[in-house]
């Protein structure tokens, strides 16, 4: 029931943020996802093709892997360690 009642203002909020028109969550969130697109070089306007996607998957995930392995290289030297 309460799905029900939420759905018209949550798919009306994400209507918004999909298209691009101004919504509430914009004047938090608007400053640092420019920062954002602005430190990594990104165009909000560009499309991307089906290279450069995979392309970023990729890295991501080459990076979050190394990041993950890396912690549990050192698991026994980080702080907050009980052992």
């Amino acid at each position: 029931m309460l799905t029900a009642r939420v759905r018209p203002f949550l798919g009306n909020f994400m209507s918004r943020v999909f298209t691009g028109k101004k919504h509430i969550m914009l004047p938090v969130f608007g400053r640092l996802e420019k920062l954002t697109y602005r430190s990594t070089g990104v165009d909000p306007d560009e499309e991307s093709n089906w290279k450069s996607y995979t392309f970023s998957l990729l890295m991501f995930n080459l990076i979050g892997f190394v990041f993950v392995f890396l912690i549990q290289l050192f698991q026994a030297h980080l702080p907050l360690n009980p052992a």
